[in-house]
């Protein structure tokens, strides 16, 4: 929670048990808050906002220096105790132009929630391994809940925990009360602690009741961590440091693909392991180890896979492979290819 939002709720609290003694029209007038606190109707009645924290909120927006005047004159007239200091200084760094930029939070270091039907179990699994293979806290309660453990006590304690909830919304999800208690949930720490919340659509339902106001997308777009950033606020949120832990990831699982690939003893296998890697953007040291296993096993060499990894490989890397270790691939590749020299 960013410190002026945690300054007006608590400023709030301290000043809702006054909200029908204070006199906001005559306030609004004094420090110059006109159209931040209520408004007049055709009648000339003058109507205010609801409630305090709604009132604080406008009026901080409009002008922060007046609307702490007002709130130190309110307290000092109804004598409540309540030190304005950080929040004077916080303004005044905030007006200053000194170039001081404020750390972001780590993504990667967040705690994530997916909330799901039983129904679309595999789906959520799916989603659960994006926030695994960056190394993040993520609760999936078919796989973080133990045996013997008291599942409600730990579903409650992980959702008061999450700064970002993930809602898998599909029509059996519409129809669990467990899911709806949870959703319920998210939204309340969304209003009080601006925690993130990403709806996800499994099938073809609508986005209904509170869900109707955030942005959701389908669920079968989110591929990687890197998808799911058009949600998360790049200004104050850091995915560096998950997105480097996911690439990492990535690389070693398609490095365990390129040790396999290098003790096939059939081109069927072969040929399998290139259709896996054929749509994924190589390293130059692991095109290099393809290129290896290529010229000691003409498993991998005779296969149509390797063939087509030639062909897309060669050219992009050519300057960049040692002339005599590699010798045998150009001359593969001018064997087959040598209309595209």
């Amino acid at each position: 929670m960013r410190f002026d939002d945690k300054f007006i709720a608590d400023i709030s609290i301290a000043l809702e048990p006054f909200f029908d003694e204070i006199d906001w029209e005559f306030l609004e007038k004094k420090f110059d808050l006109t159209g931040s606190i209520g408004k007049y109707n055709n009648h000339d009645v003058y109507y205010c906002q609801e409630s305090v924290e709604r009132i604080v909120d406008n009026s901080f927006n409009f002008n922060s220096k007046k609307c702490i005047e007002m709130l130190e004159y309110i307290c000092y007239k109804f004598d409540i105790d309540f030190d304005f200091e950080d929040i004077r200084n916080y303004i005044d760094l905030e007006e200053k132009d000194i170039g001081i930029e404020f750390p972001k939070s780590d993504f990667q270091h967040f705690r994530v929630f997916i909330s799901y039907s039983s129904e679309d179990y595999e789906e959520a699994i799916r989603i659960y391994n994006i926030f695994k293979n960056a190394d993040m806290h993520c609760f999936l309660a078919s796989e973080e809940i133990k045996l013997g453990e008291t599942w409600d006590e730990r579903i409650f304690e992980e959702l008061i925990k999450a700064d970002v909830f993930i809602f898998l919304l599909s029509e059996s999800y519409k129809r669990s009360f467990w899911c709806n208690q949870e959703a319920s949930i998210g939204f309340l720490k969304r209003e009080l602690n601006n925690s993130l919340v990403i709806p996800l659509l499994t099938d073809n339902i609508m986005p209904y009741g509170i869900f109707y106001s955030v942005q959701g997308t389908n669920s079968n777009k989110i591929k990687t961590l890197k998808d799911l950033s058009k949600f998360i606020d790049s200004n104050s949120v850091s995915l560096d440091s998950a997105l480097n832990l996911e690439y990492k990831h990535k690389l070693r699982e398609i490095d365990d693909l390129i040790e396999k690939l290098g003790d096939v003893t059939n081109y069927y296998d072969a040929n399998e392991i290139f259709d896996k890697i054929k749509f994924i953007k190589l390293e130059l040291y692991q095109v290099k180890k393809i290129f290896d296993y290529a010229m000691l096993n003409n498993q991998i060499s005779g296969s149509f896979g390797f063939n087509s990894f030639l062909k897309k490989y060669y050219l992009k890397y050519q300057n960049e492979l040692d002339s005599k270790r590699y010798a045998r691939i150009k001359l593969w590749y001018e064997q087959f290819f040598e209309d595209y020299i």
